[in-house]
Parts: C-alpha cells; sequence; structure tokens
C-alpha cells in the first residue's frame, strides 16, 4: 500500500513465497496493478478469470510433481510404495494433493504422510521415523527452506539405523539450490528433483556464452567471486523477464501503461538466459497461465555439489490448460 500510495511505482515483480503473493493478490488486482513472476509455483497463479493481474515465475507444484510421478512408473514398473513428508501450508499441500491424485493410477500405494508447520525449526525426528517404520521403496519432501537440510539429515540417520533401506528421494525444486543442498552434505547425496535453469554453480558450465555472460555481469557489480551463482540466478532471472516485459509493453501500440505491461506478460514467449535447452518461459492469456512447463530430472551429487541428468527434458505438460492430479 505504501508502495503504491507513496511511490506510485507501476508494478511489482518477483515477491517470494505462496503466502506473501497471496496477501496481496486481491489488492493488485482490485488496483489493477501487475503482478508479475511470483516466485511460487502454487497453482493459485492460473486463475487469470478472477486475477487477471497476476503472474506465476515457477514451474506450477502440481505440474512438478506428475513429472516425479511418471519418474516413479518408469523406475517401478510394477508398482511401488511410496511415504509423503510436507510443510503443512498451501504449498506443501499442492504437492500432497497432487501425489494422492496421480498415485493410484501409477501403481503407487503411500504407506505414510507426515507434515510440519512453516514455522517448526526442529528436526522432523518423529516424522521421518514414522515413514522410515514403514520402508517406503520412495519419498516425496516438501520441506521449506533450512527444513531441507533438516529433513535431508534426519533421512540419512533413519537408513543409517535401518540398513539395506534405500528409498529413492524426490524433493521439491525449492530445496534444489545447490546452497541447501551443500549445507546437508553427504546426506543430500542422490535426490531426485527438477531444474529448469543452467546451474551456474557447475563448473562444467562456466564456459557456456550465456552463463559466463551472467556471471561477469553480477561479479562486476560486485558480486562475490565465490559466492552463490545459482541462487542469484533466480531474482536475476526474474529481472530479466520483467526487462523483457517492459520491453514490449514500450513497444506496443498504446506505449508503456500498467494494461500494456500485463497484456505484454500474459503473452511472453522468450528464452531466458540461463535456460536450460528447449527451455522457454511461455504465456498464452487465459489457454496457458504457466510459464515455466518444461523441466528437467536431475540427481544431486553431494562430492561435486553438481546435478546429472536424468532422461530427457521433459516437455509433455508444455501449454497445459488444466494442471495435472
Amino acid at each position: 500500500e505504501k508502495l503504491i500510495d507513496e511511490t506510485q511505482v507501476d508494478l511489482f515483480t518477483g515477491m517470494i513465497g505462496t503466502a506473501n503473493n497471496q496477501a496481496v493478490r486481491d489488492l493488485m488486482n482490485e488496483e489493477c496493478y501487475p503482478q508479475l513472476f511470483a516466485n511460487t509455483g502454487a497453482p493459485l497463479w492460473g486463475d487469470v478469470e478472477n486475477f487477471p493481474w497476476t503472474v506465476g515465475g515457477l514451474p506450477p507444484y502440481n505440474t512438478e510433481t506428475a513429472i516425479y510421478v511418471a519418474d516413479i512408473q518408469r523406475e517401478f514398473p510394477d508398482g511401488t510404495t511410496a511415504g509423503v513428508f510436507h510443510v503443512n501450508s498451501d504449498f506443501g499441500d499442492a504437492y500432497q494433493e497432487a501425489f494422492a491424485g496421480l498415485a493410484g493410477d501409477a501403481g503407487i500405494e503411500i504407506l505414510e504422510e507426515q507434515t510440519i508447520e512453516s514455522a517448526d525449526s526442529n528436526p522432523p525426528t518423529a516424522q521421518v521415523g514414522a515413514i522410515a517404520s514403514k520402508k517406503p521403496d520412495v519419498i516425496l519432501a516438501v520441506p521449506l527452506g533450512a527444513q531441507c537440510p533438516a529433513f535431508l539429515s534426519e533421512i540419512a540417520n533413519a537408513k543409517a539405523a535401518n540398513p539395506g533401506w534405500e528409498p529413492r528421494i524426490y524433493i521439491t525444486s525449492t530445496c534444489a539450490s545447490t546452497l541447501l543442498l551443500a549445507i546437508s552434505g553427504a546426506a543430500a547425496d542422490g535426490i531426485y528433483t527438477i531444474v529448469t535453469a543452467q546451474d551456474a554453480n557447475d563448473p562444467a558450465n562456466f564456459e557456456d556464452p550465456k552463463v559466463k555472460a551472467y556471471r561477469d555481469a553480477i561479479t562486476g557489480l560486485g558480486f562475490a567471486a565465490d559466492g552463490d551463482f545459482a541462487t542469484a540466478a533466480a531474482g536475476w532471472t526474474n529481472g530479466e523477464l520483467a526487462v523483457e516485459v517492459l520491453r514490449l509493453a514500450a513497444e506496443s501500440e498504446g506505449g508503456l501503461t500498467r494494461e500494456s505491461i500485463i497484456n505484454a506478460a500474459r503473452s511472453l514467449d522468450y528464452e531466458f538466459a540461463l535456460a536450460r535447452p528447449g527451455v522457454r518461459f511461455m504465456l498464452n492469456g487465459a489457454e496457458d497461465a504457466y510459464g515455466l512447463e518444461s523441466m528437467q530430472v536431475v540427481q544431486y551429487d553431494a562430492d561435486t555439489k553438481t546435478y546429472t541428468d536424468v532422461g530427457e527434458l521433459v516437455t509433455d505438460f508444455e501449454g497445459q490448460t488444466e494442471l495435472p492430479g
């Protein structure tokens, strides 16, 4: 409200978190202010009819979950068992509900579900213990922020206490920061997740022209040479998308207005600098309200702190009008 009333800004972009974006969504839409590229993949951001001024910025959590389910089916074609651990919020519920909705047809029996509150910073010892007692073949994990390394540490303890139990762990892409995984050390080794961008921390990518240009640009602005380039890339990409929208809006017939900004965002088709080959941020009004729908399943290597691709880029959900699950 202060930014609107006192600073007279004309758009908001890159706000982090489902709850934060949801808290201001009504105001943004009532006042006709573009709320661009929310840093959350909640399916809420695809409601163009009721909230036309709000655009999501991350892959939809439902679609991400569907990709995990498809990968599980390939790994366990004869069916398997699973445990689910998720934060008790709209964020965590989106994964849990999608997984539960898809599991039956995929031959996945969910043996145990455990939750943690968003503000709970304690190790999830009891929750992981309950899951471990059922020894599922697969775990879908949706912790939040610092809960990511805490969960992985508890899983490592549970595996040590149950020799021979080596579940295949899929962890939310919001935990896929190499910063968070590096904190986890060996406990993060072998986890599966999805990515849409190239890893700017991986030395194998340093000579890629776009990765090099990005790293040179932010170190030139004072970013530490040994900093976490991958995490910083989230903000860089968000800014890059916003600048492209402003450029398109300024070139439109009516010039730069809030209306032209949201129209440009809703029709954006753009390959951002750090995009994985084959990934574009594409929107098409109400027909396709989610910009990132092509994803790469990857596996984390704790020794090198890098990812290895698992299979090909998944493009099956590109341009979807309804989310899976």
